[in-house]
């Protein structure tokens, strides 16, 4: 009889105790948020990922009725910022799974990536490679042709650099790196002539193809994209599953960010990207429109990651020459 009472008064005590635990859960949700939002940007100023987070800031604000304040944090340092920030939904970020799982594999950094709360993607770039016009080359059979190694313009390990090395690897294409701080750098460097070769957004060149200030070599896309119809693509190379490795704009969190604020944050963003400001800025400045999110946007980060462990050998060998 007392165990049969201490086993209902035990159940009665656990039931109110996880109903505690979800009224609690709940709560958070229906509170968050009511403070700023802090979005990290992992890279220098200038360049699409800072274009995109400052460009989408105020519509993502209005969503959340709450600011969201932009700041540039590039490098190691900005992802230990986010990873080391509460998981409470009030420190975002932006920023690349390709270039970080490649730079994670060539030096040791002071967190876990696979950690992370992947929350999903803006888009995935099509970036694209041109030439200089002080180089001569206009197609990428020139480029091949070369004697001297070409050199590309990068400003670190991310993933333009991750994928030429790939695609050279690929081909047989020799080349050698010339570092610059910052995108806008490097488009400012390829158009004086001090490297043969860009590889960035597409729409960060549109300006300087239309002057003839450089050549359109490839977009790095399975398929050609329509707003350069005329350029080939990898699939013309005749390595389309390379495009596996696109430069993914995505939005992470600290790990562990509870589920139902992730839903929360998917929602304005989904909404930021696909209406009213925000969807202007993006078609203004001529992003790719293909967002994914939550789950299936994980799913795919794992498959980078093991893209890029399979090629970590000769990502170790060409940064380390």
């Amino acid at each position: 009889m007392l165990r049969a009472t201490y086993l209902r008064r035990w159940c009665t005590g656990l039931i109110g105790l996880l109903i505690a635990c979800g009224t609690a859960s709940t709560g958070v949700a229906q509170n968050y948020p009511n403070q700023p939002l802090r979005w990290i940007v992992t890279t220098g100023p200038g360049g699409a990922f800072n274009a995109i987070a400052r460009g989408l800031a105020p519509s993502l604000s209005r969503h959340l009725d709450v600011n969201v304040v932009v700041e540039n944090i590039p490098g190691p340092d900005g992802y230990n910022r986010i990873y080391s920030a509460k998981p409470d939904g009030y420190t975002i970020g932006i920023g690349d799974p390709v270039g970080e799982f490649g730079q994670a594999v060539l030096s040791p950094v002071p967190y876990r990536l696979k950690e992370m709360t992947w929350i999903g993607r803006v888009n995935a770039a099509s970036n694209l490679a041109v030439a200089s016009k002080k180089s001569g080359v206009t197609t990428f059979e020139q480029l091949k042709a070369s004697t001297n190694p070409v050199r590309v313009a990068t400003f670190g390990v991310n993933a333009p650099l991750i994928q030429m090395i790939i695609l050279a690897e690929a081909t047989g294409l020799k080349i050698t790196t010339v570092n610059f701080r910052a995108p806008s750098d490097v488009i400012f460097g390829v158009v004086r002539g001090d490297a043969d070769v860009g590889h960035l957004g597409m729409q960060l060149w549109t300006k300087h193809i239309e002057a003839g200030n450089v050549a359109p070599l490839f977009v790095w896309d399975a398929s050609r994209d329509p707003r350069m119809p005329n350029v080939p693509s990898l699939r013309d190379l005749g390595h389309p599953v390379l495009a596996s490795m696109m430069t993914q704009r995505s939005i992470i969190a600290p790990p562990n960010v509870p589920a139902d604020i992730q839903r929360i944050l998917i929602a304005a963003l989904q909404k930021t990207v696909s209406e009213g400001d925000g969807l202007a800025f993006l078609n203004r400045a001529n992003f790719e429109n293909n967002p994914l999110w939550g789950a299936e946007y994980q799913k795919l980060v794992v498959e980078i990651e093991s893209t890029v462990e399979k090629h970590k050998d000769v990502l170790k060998k060409f940064t380390t020459q």
